[in-house]
């Protein structure tokens, strides 16, 4: 039974170059994603309560159109029939069936991400992000009204305004992972039905 870090490890062998099959650095491509998280996240105002529901609405129209996606993929017969098979048609179909298995990884991967960005964002909306209010379900709020602790206003306010910029933050690498995802796997769809239709023509 795979698990989320399966799905986690098999989108992401499946970074290479097609044609040569050398493996594809992603270092540059995850810290660009990560800076850019913390940056977007320490200039986000807290009026955007209107476009956290559009992204919401967005995210989850995606993420039911992915499952769709998987069972297509599921139901899909990749096989080729051919009389005859010369050895380049019988690489090419091994290619075919392998890119298509790939495929369905990375739309695992995406529904995942996608997934978890709606979780982030449904956090960030309920808890309206606010550094002059005491998250409701924080642990420093839980604390205090549990066991009647008190600390400086100064110190819940800084622990706050980090758990909020932190759950900005990582809100926003989710949804640009998502949306990088969702670009490659549109992609790599459409060369897999190039690729169907080249096989077909050597074929015929």
């Amino acid at each position: 039974m795979f698990s989320l870090v399966d799905i986690w490890k098999e989108n992401f062998r499946t970074y290479y170059n097609y044609k040569t099959g050398e493996r594809t650095s992603l270092f540059v491509r995850n810290s660009l994603i990560l800076l850019f998280s913390f940056v977007a996240a320490f200039f986000l105002t807290t009026n955007t309560q209107d476009l956290i529901e559009q992204i919401i609405t967005v995210q989850a129209v995606l993420c039911g159109f992915s499952f769709n996606i998987l069972f297509f993929l599921l139901s899909n017969d990749t096989r080729i029939t051919t009389t005859e098979r010369s050895l380049e048609t019988e690489i090419r179909i091994k290619k075919i069936k392998k890119l298509s298995e790939e495929i369905f990884y990375n739309v695992s991967y995406y529904s995942m991400i996608s997934v978890l960005s709606l979780i982030f964002l449904i956090l960030v909306y309920l808890n309206k992000i606010k550094p002059d209010e005491i998250l409701e379900f924080s642990p420093v709020s839980w604390t205090i009204k549990k066991f009647d602790f008190t600390s400086p206003d100064v110190f819940i306010k800084i622990f706050i305004e980090i758990t909020a910029y932190t759950l900005r933050a990582i809100t926003i690498g989710l949804l640009i992972e998502s949306f990088v995802t969702f670009l490659r796997v549109t992609h790599r769809m459409f060369f897999l039905f190039r690729e169907k239709i080249s096989s077909k023509s050597i074929e015929s």
